[in-house]
């Protein structure tokens, strides 16, 4: 996400408000990948037992 500094709102509120809106979206995205990798992770273990 590219954020251009000229689009940032002056009020401090406004700006704690749209960090505390990004800190949940990379929060969700980071439990997605965890999450992503534990699959791949089981899988690959799967795999090698099968081999």
């Amino acid at each position: 996400m590219k954020i251009d500094t000229n689009s940032l709102p002056n009020d401090p509120e406004q700006l704690k408000k749209m960090l505390l809106e990004l800190q949940k979206v990379v929060a969700e995205k980071d439990s997605e990948l965890a999450e992503k990798d534990s699959e791949l992770a089981k899988k690959r273990r799967s795999n090698s037992r099968a081999a």
